[in-house]
């Protein structure tokens, strides 16, 4: 290659990476031509192309993600305000857009589910509570429950009355069939009469005390016996009663209880288990507490990739840029040396030896200084391997400082090394940092910027 094609390409080279540090991509692409023209193979250009391309694939996705989320939202939208017309025109517009994006087709499950008329079911439990038809006789009203005998009143006979009015006969029930009225029994006498089963027409005679005294003794017999075997059965009844009734509140208590266990299952269902609010959403209950927690948990999953995203572009603007730099570049400016050109050179050489190094910093330079008599700069740093790999990566590194950007393995590339006369590199230690995890190595190494007069 000629002394004016070398001269050529290396004016190309620096303006094409001074192109690619300004995002001037056009430009990129037109400089790559006039180098390709000059040295078909030239590395540096395929490196820089290479990002290029990885650069637009990453934009093109990054804001194809940005269109998905974009109709996510008015999807989302548009459902809450049963816009249902609308949110299937747009689902459709989604699935042209991405295809490959389920999202649409869940969209569109919602939208059928949310459009398909609902039949409104019985609830299980509802049969717990429907109340039982009363039983009707043959005129269709309640059969009126008569009474036990046992609690039937107990009338006591009524004795020696003047007169006794003759009971006004029941009335028959609609549809009884009807029986002669009964004639009125002639009274039988009194106690005595009955006792010795006398005629009722017998005549009045005077009665002795022996009688009066014998008779009041038989009625009040009679009656205590009565009024005792009538409170006998009275006592009977009311516990039975008692009994019946502790049965009625020990049931309606059991059905209470278990409809409280029903509904409080169904509450706690609706409120916290049914995250698509399919039975609320029947009473007009937009959301309940498991759908809002279901969003919720929907929203921090997006907001964590937004951050995962925010992230990475932050990363990418620190990259290259490096405050510890700052004071080496001023006082290398005042000694009037493009330590740019050369800062920018070294830290390309790092990221051959270990890819993407601006952000794992693997290899950090930490001095710098220029010898003007002798045109040796000396550059200090660590090495940082997290497998404990240091001599080999340092051997790496003093390669690179001897032969790249070109490739010692191939006679045939003629492209010339950013640095000349390059000194043994050596580690002065190895340690373990436990913070970072990484076997730690300082280096030093010596180079000149051009070729010495000698060789």
């Amino acid at each position: 290659m000629a002394e004016t094609q070398k001269e050529q390409l290396k004016t190309l080279e620096k303006d094409i990476k001074l192109a690619f540090k300004e995002n001037r991509y056009e430009e990129v692409s037109a400089l790559a031509e006039k180098i390709k023209a000059i040295n078909p193979e030239n590395r540096l250009v395929v490196k820089l192309l290479g990002k290029i391309e990885k650069t637009k694939a990453d934009l093109e996705k990054k804001n194809k993600a940005q269109k998905a989320k974009e109709y996510e939202i008015m999807l989302n939208k548009l459902y809450k305000e049963k816009n249902y017309e609308n949110l299937g025109k747009l689902i459709q517009e989604f699935k042209e857009f991405s295809p490959e994006n389920k999202t649409a087709d869940k969209w569109q499950a919602k939208l059928e589910k949310a459009t398909k008329p609902q039949e409104k079911k019985e609830p299980f439990y509802a049969k717990w509570f429907k109340k039982t038809p009363a039983r009707t006789g043959t005129g269709g009203e309640k059969p009126a429950v008569s009474k036990p005998a046992a609690i039937a009143e107990v009338k006591e006979p009524a004795v020696s009355k003047p007169a006794i009015a003759q009971a006004e006969p029941a009335k028959a029930p609609i549809g009884a069939p009807t029986e002669p009225p009964l004639e009125p029994q002639p009274d039988k006498g009194n106690v005595f009469t009955r006792m010795f089963k006398k005629g009722a027409e017998e005549k009045e005679t005077k009665k002795s005390i022996i009688d009066t005294i014998v008779a009041k003794t038989s009625d009040e017999k009679v009656k205590e016996t009565k009024r005792l075997k009538a409170e006998k059965i009275k006592e009977k009844a009311k516990e039975k009663e008692d009994g019946i009734g502790f049965l009625k509140f020990a049931r309606t208590f059991a059905q209470f209880t278990l409809a409280f266990i029903i509904l409080s299952a169904g509450f706690f269902y609706v409120q916290n288990i049914d995250t698509e609010n399919r039975v609320l959403a029947l009473f007009g209950v937009e959301e309940n507490y498991a759908s809002r927690l279901h969003a919720a948990s929907i929203e921090l999953e997006e907001k964590e990739a937004e951050k995962l995203d925010l992230t990475k572009e932050i990363n990418q603007y620190k990259k290259g840029y490096h405050n510890r730099y700052e004071d080496a570049i001023n006082s290398i400016i005042d000694q009037r040396l493009n330590w740019t050109n050369v800062i920018e050179k070294i830290n390309e050489i790092a990221d051959y030896v270990y890819e993407r190094n601006a952000i794992s910093q693997y290899i950090k330079y930490s001095s710098y200084s220029f010898d003007a008599e002798k045109g040796q700069v000396t550059v200090s740093g660590t090495l940082s391997d997290p497998l404990g790999k240091n001599l080999t990566k340092l051997a790496e590194l003093e390669e690179a400082f001897k032969y790249y950007p070109s490739d010692k393995n191939v006679t045939d590339d003629m492209t010339e090394s950013y640095f000349y006369d390059i000194k043994e590199l050596q580690s002065l230690s190895k340690s373990y940092d436990t913070k970072t995890g990484k076997y730690t190595s300082n280096f030093s190494i010596s180079f000149a910027l051009e070729e010495s007069a000698e060789e």
